[in-house]
């Protein structure tokens, strides 16, 4: 296969918007698409060499998955044990556990279905996991496990209808990511069947599915129509562009027009891919693609406020440079089989020890809980309100609709008083046990994480909302034991869709509507919230229950177990990032002013959190050392400890 240096110059083309993407450079909100590119490069070229080595008779299996490791494996596991060694010294444990999971899903080209299946309500960060970026890689590979074989055998039995074969094998997984990209957006980004067609469209012009391009003008043309297409997508495309789904053909059909303008004789665009400065790019893009991420990640981690304008660009081309040393000393050596002693045989013996190695390593972290016996005592107490907040919520299981009701307080006989909410009324959850077990009243939790306890409302992204609380309001309704209604939730969240401070890392908007609607687009949080806590108050007044509206707890927008972590690391760089009276006034100005109408139209009584967190200018969020939160939001078990006498009066 003759070597066109075009192709390298678009894997620079490739590349560089996603760096740029990842570095949150805002022109580039669509850089993502990048991946795309190379999915089509690889296809292209790789079944080019399958197919040239087929019709001379040479094509080994051998050689094939030899190539793969030689230019696949050296600079991953490089990247894999940079991230593991400096992981070591500086993650939390359950952040290490989780790398401990990736190095493991990464080495078994996996990681796509890993990272799907963590993409949870408490999931931590995207930006902040250094191996997220290996997905693609587990996309490639596991195609790359089955079509060689494919190929071999349709040449060898249908030779006539392989195109046509391919071809309907690539509608049929276009097809499933246009269904599957609303109802299954994380699947159908992340899967490979979902993303095989991307491939195949590079693998459907190596095998000649389109004609030779005739004359120049139509080559230039194409090639220029394909370029704008890249283009568009980059910079039109942003996080809430549905992807891939029919949005993906905007690059993948672009990559096919520069490939196929270039392939039957030179264009303008050709001449510009090849030019030495984007042919280099494009010859480490590998490298550059795997250091950069993972260098970005370890530096939103391991700051409070998150990365600067600076900091990025230093981050960015430190990763650059790593990646040109990385080429040259690292890849180059391997693929161009220049040190004696990796020959076929040993090369095999390698792979196979390394990723022995790296599976043993990583299930060891992962077992081990994140080894946190390497931190010490004193920086590991800053994590001891996650783990007790984790261990809190297992109790409840509120994120199963089937195990959606446990005990709490003290006391025989039927529950006197339920606490129904969200995660933030799980967080509160111990505060009101402790209060309710000191007067002997026996009551229990209901709810579930995501979904306000609103009748009549549901969260677009959830789907089980109105499920969850109509079953809830049922039992409440038919029991009669239940005097005393807890209303607890995120309240501000629902009401304004917004999230806080650094938490815009997380999907920016929470649209909530009533069911059935179908302007919901068009809905106003606001309103709908509203109306929801109307009828689910007039609802409850309406039964002789007793409410109690738990008034909003003070958002942080930054991990405060991990912020107080880095302090004592010294890398906290003296941020406060207590929330002010102030700020927490503007935020919570439609809630607190709707809950004190509400409370003068309905019998319900309220109690505001806030008054024993903050003083008249910072709210706080420890005490001794000891984190009042267990995340950005959430209190933390020692905060309800510290504040559980505020819902003695409930009890009375």
């Amino acid at each position: 296969m003759k070597y066109r240096s075009d192709i390298d110059g678009l894997r620079a083309i490739a590349v560089v918007p996603v760096v740029l993407f990842h570095a949150r450079v805002p022109m580039f909100a669509g850089g993502f698409v990048g991946v795309d590119v190379f999915f089509v490069i690889s296809g292209y070229l790789i079944t080019s060499l399958i197919a040239s080595e087929m019709s001379a008779g040479k094509f080994s299996f051998f050689d094939f998955y030899e190539r793969r490791i030689r230019r696949i494996f050296p600079a991953l596991f490089v990247v894999m044990g940079f991230c593991a060694a400096l992981g070591w010294f500086v993650m939390a444990p359950d952040d290490y556990k989780r790398l401990g999971q990736s190095i493991v899903a990464t080495t078994l080209f996996v990681s796509n279905i890993l990272f799907w299946s963590q993409s949870g309500y408490f999931d931590t960060p995207a930006a902040e996991k250094p191996l997220l970026h290996t997905w693609s890689l587990a996309v490639e590979e596991q195609f790359y496990a089955t079509f060689p074989l494919y190929l071999l055998i349709a040449a060898r039995f249908f030779p006539r209808q392989l195109l046509a074969i391919t071809g309907l094998l690539a509608l049929a997984s276009f097809a499933l990511n246009v269904w599957a990209v609303h109802p299954y957006p994380g699947a159908t980004f992340y899967f490979g069947p979902t993303r095989a067609w991307e491939l195949l469209l590079g693998a459907l012009l190596a095998m000649g599915a389109a004609p030779a391009v005739g004359g120049p003008l139509l080559r230039n043309v194409a090639a220029v129509a394909g370029v704008g297409l890249i283009c568009i997508a980059i910079f039109s495309f942003s996080k809430d562009t549905p992807f891939p789904g029919v949005a993906a053909l905007l690059p993948t059909l672009g990559t096919v027009l520069v490939i196929w303008s270039g392939t039957s004789g030179d264009t303008a665009v050709r001449s510009l891919l090849s030019e030495a400065p984007l042919v280099f790019i494009g010859k480490i893009s590998y490298s550059w693609y795997l250091w950069h991420f993972s260098l970005l990640a370890f530096g939103t981690y391991l700051t409070v406020a998150g990365l600067g304008a600076l900091e990025t660009a230093i981050i960015v081309f430190g990763s650059l440079v790593l990646s040109v040393l990385s080429w040259r000393y690292i890849e180059q050596p391997l693929r161009r089989q220049r040190w004696k002693a990796f020959d076929r045989r040993n090369l095999f013996a390698m792979a196979a020890a390394s990723m022995c190695a790296f599976i043993g390593f990583g299930s060891w972290v992962e077992l081990g809980k994140g080894l946190p016996s390497r931190l010490g005592p004193e920086r590991l107490e800053s994590f001891v309100a996650v783990t007790e907040y984790t261990e809190s919520r297992a109790k409840c299981r509120i994120e199963s609709l089937q195990t959606a009701f446990c005990k709490i307080g003290s006391g025989a006989g039927e529950p006197r008083f339920i606490l129904w909410g969200d995660s933030h009324a799980d967080a509160l959850r111990i505060a009101v046990d402790d209060a309710a077990t000191s007067r002997g009243k026996n009551g229990v939790f209901a709810g579930r994480g995501g979904c306000a306890p609103l009748v009549d409302v549901e969260r677009l992204d959830a789907g089980v909302c109105r499920e969850v609380n109509d079953r809830i309001l049922e039992y409440v309704l038919s029991t009669p034991s239940i005097e005393t209604v807890i209303l607890a939730g995120r309240w501000v969240l629902w009401a304004e869709g917004t999230r806080y401070k650094r938490e815009d890392r997380k999907p920016s908007f929470v649209r909530i509507t009533s069911p059935g609607d179908k302007s919901a687009d068009a809905q106003d949080n606001r309103a709908v919230f509203a109306e929801g806590m109307e009828k689910t108050l007039s609802a409850l007044a309406a039964a002789g229950k007793r409410i109690w509206l738990i008034g909003p707890v003070p958002e942080v927008g930054y991990d405060v177990p991990k912020s107080l972590y880095l302090d004592k690391m010294g890398l906290g760089g003296g941020m406060d990032i207590r929330p002010t009276h102030d700020e927490f006034n503007q935020r919570q100005q439609f809630v607190v002013a709707l809950f004190l109408r509400l409370a003068k139209k309905y019998p319900v009584k309220l109690i505001w959190p806030h008054k024993a967190l903050c003083d008249t200018t910072r709210c706080e969020v420890k005490r001794g050392g000891k984190p009042f939160y267990s995340d950005d939001n959430h209190l933390s078990p020692f905060a309800d400890k510290t504040i559980a006498s505020i819902f003695l009066p409930v009890f009375e």
